[in-house]
């Protein structure tokens, strides 16, 4: 059956409008027919940034490192049909049939064929510039991270897009960008050399917007209705997602959006109580105002290569216990901690958490608040290197270290986590 051919226009920054074409094969049946044996495993923005660090560990005066980053132009189609395929890609127009001689979007194995062609020209491209290059490519979207004199990192720049030529991938040159600065899938990546650290940060559109949205919820109607729209979260909490991925502060407070829109008043309508999200909005519109620091992470050569801070805590229905250690090392080697500290827990504990002492029932909680006290304790504006947690309660820390629990009250205590350490810019290592 002629598949159906659906079309995409999107305006672009400068007015201009791009049209794409969409080939409904799920409605005609051939994807339910392709099977997709391998999945796909894209590089993340922290994928980048650890390759940046492996080439400050080569630098020498005065060499810098600079990012390359630039899209391949209609990268499905550039990709071409075999003949004997052919008939499934058939369409009607112009009171006729046609067959596509490229892949267009729609087709169920695309992105899995495009991803081989890509990471083989990136194989080559790694080979051809050497040790004092680190490359990556994010579906259609490329990232060379460069090292050397500035006369070499041109060669080099131009040496990959000669390359790209002759392997038959037409790049879109004219979007390219080629500083110490640049755009990559969404996220904004500032490199200094001299001080060996990478910044990435939520560009200034993408803040503004989504800090306009939250605005609008906590301000707007939805409060005084006491209903949302959840053709109006979704979007949202997709955007915010995105940029948890980039800075995992954001994640308890993301996960609450998407478990109110997974509720049963989620399921059955299409509007939710504004109650059901609010708290995730006001703390998000705290991150988004500034009032908890700076929406960016900043990543230091030397903090990778730091001991950093290592807490080891327990805590029982009655009470809990905390030590501290400057590296692993130093726990590793049976070396006495350097600092400990422990509490009996009070009845203003019990009204903060809603749970009882001695009802092993919340077992969780409080270890999940014995970290959280510790973290307090220890992890200070002053404290380089990564923090890690070490304990027996596999799942409590495992939902701490992510900034997510199912538990609500281990949740909320993952929330104060995340606001303690957003404005120092620390990482949490599970161990």
């Amino acid at each position: 059956l002629p598949a159906r051919i659906a079309v995409l226009v999107k305006v672009k920054a400068d007015g201009s409008k791009k049209v794409r074409l969409i080939h409904n094969l799920r409605r005609n049946g051939v994807n339910g027919r392709i099977t997709v044996a391998e999945r796909l495993v894209l590089p993340r923005v922290r994928d980048v940034v650890f390759g940046i660090m492996e080439l400050f560990r080569g630098v020498e005066d005065p060499d810098e490192v600079e990012l390359l980053a630039l899209d391949f132009r209609d990268a499905f189609k550039q990709l071409r049909i075999h003949r004997d395929e052919k008939k499934y890609l058939s369409g009607e127009a112009l009171n006729g049939f046609f067959v596509y001689n490229s892949v267009l979007f729609g087709v169920g194995s695309g992105p899995l064929v495009w991803g081989r062609v890509a990471a083989r020209a990136m194989r080559a491209t790694q080979a051809t510039l050497g040790p004092a290059a680190r490359v990556n490519c994010y579906v259609d979207d490329p990232i060379v991270a460069l090292r050397g004199r500035p006369a070499q990192r041109r060669a080099d720049v131009a040496l990959t897009v000669v390359l790209w030529s002759v392997l038959g991938l037409r790049a879109a040159l004219p979007k390219a960008q080629f500083d110490k600065q640049v755009v990559w899938i969404g996220a904004e990546l500032s490199v200094a050399t001299r001080r060996r650290a990478v910044t990435v940060r939520i560009p200034e559109d993408k803040h503004k917007e989504v800090a306009n949205i939250l605005a609008r919820l906590a301000g707007g109607t939805a409060g005084a209705q006491g209903r949302v729209r959840v053709a109006d979260l979704r979007p949202l909490a997709g955007k915010l997602s995105w940029m948890a991925g980039l800075l995992p502060q954001l994640r308890p407070f993301v996960r609450q959006l998407w478990a109110a829109m997974a509720s049963e008043s989620g399921l059955r309508r299409d509007t939710l109580f504004y109650k059901q999200v609010s708290p995730a909005i006001a703390w998000l519109l705290r991150f988004f105002s500034g009032r908890e620091g700076p929406l960016e992470r900043h990543v230091h050569l030397v903090d990778l290569e730091l001991q950093g801070l290592l807490i080891e805590s327990d805590a029982s229905p009655w009470g809990g216990g905390a030590a501290a250690w400057r590296g692993v090392a130093s726990r590793t080697n049976r070396r006495p901690p350097d600092a400990y500290v422990s509490t009996q827990w009070t009845p203003e504990d019990e009204q903060i958490l809603g749970v009882r002492i001695g009802d092993p029932a919340g077992q969780a909680v409080w270890e999940a608040y014995m970290a959280l006290l510790s973290i307090r304790h220890w992890v200070t504006p002053t404290v380089r290197g990564k923090i890690a947690l070490v304990g027996d309660a596999l799942g409590v820390w495992h939902s701490i270290t992510r900034f997510a629990a199912k538990a609500r009250v281990v949740n909320e205590v993952a929330k104060e986590i995340a606001m303690h350490l957003a404005p120092m810019g620390h990482d949490l290592v599970g161990i």
